[in-house]
């Protein structure tokens, strides 16, 4: 049985730096109005759980694992979910491309199908039988593409 992991982390700077700019970007404006206003307890809690309820969500999606075996490609997101299974029998074709870091992270539809990606600009594009395409981010693109199509062959 053939078996392969693969792991795909975003940059601290990305981890934290998200988090930290939409703090200061939104929050801090509020900050400022409330020191000068009297406001309700809602909005106090609100300006102070919103950075932690985004730093949790990028920091869900800031580590995906890719997993070959059993004749499929599983990739999972840091807390086990979202997951996609692709079989690999539906694989039609495997190579990395290089993308735009503007595409962002996480999970986003493309024209030409799905982009699973936590960071990078190197990703592995699976084509399948159906047309559309699967860019999965990867630290190590060419390792992964070459588990692959290794898996095409078994």
């Amino acid at each position: 049985m053939y078996e392969f992991e693969d792991v795909n982390t975003a940059d601290a700077r990305y981890l934290f730096g998200i988090p930290i700019l939409v703090t200061v970007v939104a929050v801090l404006p509020q900050l400022v109005f409330t020191s000068r206003v009297k406001t309700p307890l809602i909005s106090q809690l609100a300006i102070v759980i919103a950075p932690i309820i985004i730093f949790i969500v990028v920091f869900a999606f800031g580590k995906m694992t890719t997993l070959i075996a059993d004749g499929k490609i599983r990739l999972t997101w840091r807390f086990g979910f979202p997951t996609k299974e692709i079989l690999i029998s539906e694989i039609e074709a495997v190579e990395t491309r290089e993308i735009s870091n503007w595409r962002g992270s996480g999970i986003d539809v493309t024209r030409k199908g799905m982009m699973w990606r936590a960071w990078g600009k190197t990703v592995v594009a699976i084509l399948h039988n159906n047309g559309k395409i699967i860019f999965v981010g990867s630290d190590n693109p060419e390792e992964l593409a070459r588990a692959i199509r290794s898996a095409l062959k078994n």
